[in-house]
């Protein structure tokens, strides 16, 4: 696949879209390839895509990046703001967003006195495979709305006291406390994942003296990368 893609948009009734690989020469294929879907609360009735909406002082410059100025409304006047990026910083991305639900499932935990909920566990990784979890392409979306709490005035803070939290306490058995530390999810782990996919965007040249200047370099990437269209 091209590094840039041409890539067509599409939504149905229920509220999901598609993003559907628009191949460059001709194929024999009958079916477009699905790339990622994601579902919203309300339809998509219309996409648009113009350069000319965001101001000059609001461009984003970052390579990873694909496309940034995509706007879509619905028919009660919602409007959402769409962005496509490469693989890399999806990954960070999706990294930051599940920190976040598992920074507030820890903290429902906490007030519980360790318990665990019914559902689904908040693996942080994207990438964790115990071997028998599928990927689905619905699961590389990423809400920009969890990632918003580091570009406030003391994200740096919050994002190091996130990779840095303990996991309550509480397990009630072995089964559960090896699944704990086989997810990925233990801080070194954490921490370490952390780094590695902030090099893959910055470079291997990149250089930090501890986490929390790591910490420091991943915040303002995510402050280039999350502007406002208008």
């Amino acid at each position: 696949m091209p590094s840039t893609p041409n890539i067509i948009l599409a939504s149905d009734r229920s509220g999901t879209i598609f993003g559907l690989l628009h191949p460059e020469t001709q194929t024999y294929q009958t079916a477009s390839q699905t790339l990622f879907e994601l579902t919203l609360p309300q339809c998509i009735t219309h996409f648009a895509k113009s350069s000319s909406i965001r101001p000059p002082w609001r461009r984003i410059t970052d390579s990873g990046v694909i496309e940034a100025d995509i706007l879509g409304s619905c028919t009660d006047g919602t409007t959402y703001q769409f962005s496509i990026v490469d693989n890399d910083t999806r990954l960070l991305l999706k990294f930051l967003e599940n920190l976040v639900k598992w920074d507030r499932e820890e903290g429902m935990r906490d007030a519980q006195g360790g318990k665990w909920f019914a559902g689904e566990r908040v693996v942080i990784d994207p990438e964790w495979d115990d071997g028998t979890r599928q990927e689905r392409k619905s699961g590389y979306a990423v809400n920009g709305d969890f990632l918003e709490v580091f570009l406030e005035e003391d994200g740096v803070e919050v994002l190091k006291e996130m990779l840095v939290r303990r996991e309550v306490g509480g397990a009630s058995d072995g089964e559960t406390e090896g699944w704990r530390r086989w997810n990925g999810n233990m801080v070194e782990e954490r921490c370490k994942r952390f780094g590695e996919l902030l090099t893959n965007i910055l470079g291997e040249d990149a250089e930090w003296a501890d986490l929390e200047e790591r910490v420091e370099k991943c915040v303002e990437w995510l402050g280039g990368i999350m502007i406002d269209m208008l």
